[in-house]
């Protein structure tokens, strides 16, 4: 479900990376998926925990985005990225962090906003897809749903 949503999210913004990671900030993922532009090889999984910590570093935005932008010798810049605009994804019920979607692209912009005003709902509605795919594999798994 969540490679589903985020290669949708990275199509849909033609970016060259969209990463979609649901955990507790500050610690490595409990899953994560990854969405590439044609010919742009996936992030190892110790780039995208390098990343994340980059981005959460970041302060955000009036609209709550993580916007950083490469220097070099930086994360973005060995992914092949010079902006990166993370949007923390939010639990409904605790009201908690539970991840983040990140979408990246190799030059800056006039679009930024624009992936910025998309995001939200996308990484909302990931998260529910993600919290239901969860709920009903724990209940098939204690024969609820047969």
């Amino acid at each position: 479900m969540l490679n589903t949503a985020v290669n949708e999210v990275g199509t849909y913004l033609r970016v060259t990376r969209a990463l979609a990671v649901v955990g507790t900030p500050g610690r490595p993922p409990e899953m994560a998926a990854e969405f590439c532009a044609h010919g742009v090889k996936p992030a190892p999984g110790a780039q995208v925990v390098l990343l994340l910590a980059h981005i959460e570093k970041a302060e955000p935005d009036e609209l709550g985005g993580l916007m950083v932008q490469a220097a070099e010798g930086s994360i973005l810049s060995d992914l092949g990225l010079a902006t990166a605009l993370g949007v923390m994804i939010t639990d409904k019920e605790t009201q908690m962090p539970a991840g983040m979607l990140i979408v990246g692209a190799p030059k800056s912009t006039s679009g930024d906003l624009t992936k910025h005003i998309s995001c939200r709902p996308s990484a909302d509605q990931m998260l529910m897809s993600v919290s239901h795919t969860r709920l009903r594999s724990a209940g098939a798994a204690h024969g609820r749903f047969r």
